[in-house]
């Protein structure tokens, strides 16, 4: 939804009804799958509005440097690895105030692999959301990242055996049907 608001105020984008039907019931059946408690504060609203504003401003810019400069992932990916590799160490130093600590501490070869570990994984789900991006849309990127969040739910109930409801299964149900219509309405918009 945020982003459908960015896109048309930034660019005028319109999106069939269909296509607004069906992001309005995948919100109802994401809503239904993951809410289990509903408590209003003005401070979580305007945390969660501008996290999101945010994040749907970046696939967009992301998506628009991608077409005005016909790069691929990889390379829009390249300098913004190393501005953000960057910003983000020196800002935890800032706010941590642990410089010293840092340079003080004993890395292990194991603490070090980790590291690197963690570092190859961010790198891949970078440019995976990168690459969805560039191929598809950002709503396209907004609607599978819907998805993951269902298949966390999912394995959660299936394999972890938590507790789910009648509204949990019928909100995967609604969610998983929504996401379906929208490839479907992407396909045919294609052909």
């Amino acid at each position: 939804a945020v982003i459908c608001m960015l896109e048309f105020g930034l660019y005028h984008t319109v999106y069939s009804l269909s296509t607004y039907m069906c992001l309005a019931a995948l919100l109802c059946g994401i809503f239904m799958t993951t809410v289990t408690d509903i408590r209003f504060s003005l401070p979580g609203l305007l945390y969660g509005l501008g996290g999101a504003t945010a994040s749907a401003f970046n696939q967009i810019l992301t998506r628009q440097l991608q077409q005005a400069h016909a790069v691929s992932a990889i390379q829009l990916l390249q300098p913004q690895a190393l501005v953000a590799a960057a910003l983000g160490a020196l800002g935890t130093l800032a706010l941590t105030g642990e410089v010293e600590g840092v340079l003080r501490y004993e890395w292990s070869s194991a603490l070090l692999q980790l590291l690197l570990l963690s570092c190859m994984f961010a790198f891949l789900v970078n440019y995976s959301c990168y690459f969805v991006i560039g191929q598809t849309s950002p709503l396209t990127y907004g609607v599978a990242g819907n998805l993951k969040t269902l298949g966390t739910v999912l394995y959660g109930l299936l394999v972890l055996h938590e507790g789910w409801t009648l509204r949990n299964l019928a909100g995967i149900l609604l969610a998983v049907g929504s996401a379906a219509w929208y490839a479907h309405l992407r396909l045919q918009a294609v052909k």
